[in-house]
């Protein structure tokens, strides 16, 4: 939006709300990789408020309590029905989000509108392939078997080996070939393991950090091509009252050759 401040289409508060907008994006974004996709995390109830904050602006509600008095309550907290303990889900988020999008925008048009729609449907598909990932791990019985079944083997393996190794000095390099191969195989067992829950050994804490640093820079540039074409508004009239000046003397001086 920054880059079309030139032809005045899009008012300063707009612009300003773009801004926001960017910041509940990047917020929904550190909900989804830190706390939705890694068990045990809970996001806190300040990072869902400035959420809400960012994407639908200071709004606020009046709710009548028991006794008939009436109290502000957040939008985060209507929305969660006042639990605090209650996680935000992604298309929660999302959803605010593009309402945000159609009531604080309304300069964009029906095809820009739809684009940012089909953005977070995309979200949302390649978050409903993580949660698949997520919400149907390998059966605990399978993996519990699994490794009992790996110890009972690696524990009568020495038996099969002694004949082998006997010429080689039985002992140390028994030992040394159980010790080699039970690594082996237990190492297998334990990346199986990660395998099946691979968010919480993924670096996603430093995939946000990068989107950070790029909407730094972005907001960043927004700003500077915000003050490069207020400037120029600035001093267009200066330079139209220069620029007549200029004209009415050259035609006083062509008249006075005249």
């Amino acid at each position: 939006m920054s880059w079309t401040a030139d032809n005045k289409r899009f008012s300063r508060e707009e612009r300003l709300a773009s801004y926001d907008l960017i910041d509940s994006c990047v917020l929904m974004h550190w909900i989804i990789m830190h706390d939705y996709l890694r068990p045990g995390h809970v996001e806190s109830p300040q990072e869902r408020a400035k959420l809400f904050r960012k994407a639908l602006g200071n709004v606020e509600f009046k709710a009548s309590s028991s006794d008939g008095s009436s109290k502000t309550v957040e939008l985060h907290e209507m929305i969660l029905g006042g639990n605090k303990a209650s996680r935000l889900t992604p298309s929660t988020g999302i959803t605010a989000i593009s309402v945000g999008i159609a009531t604080r925008l309304p300069t964009l048009d029906t095809q820009e509108t739809t684009q940012i729609d089909e953005q977070f449907c995309e979200i949302m598909t390649y978050l409903g392939t993580c949660e698949k990932l997520l919400r149907t791990p390998i059966p605990l019985g399978y993996t519990r078997y699994s490794v009992r079944f790996l110890w009972v083997w690696l524990t009568l393996l020495p038996l099969a080996l002694v004949d082998k190794f006997a010429e080689f000095g039985e002992r140390p390099v028994l030992v040394l070939a159980m010790v080699i191969t039970s690594f082996s195989f237990l190492s297998i067992e334990e990346i199986s393991v990660q395998i099946e829950e691979p968010f919480c050994i993924l670096p996603l804490e430093l995939h946000h950090k990068w989107l950070i640093r790029d909407v730094k820079q972005m907001k960043r540039m927004g700003r500077v091509v915000d003050k490069i074409f207020s400037d120029r508004e600035t001093m267009a009239p200066a330079m139209e009252s220069l620029n007549s000046g200029h004209q009415q003397h050259r035609t006083v001086n062509g008249d006075s050759n005249e």
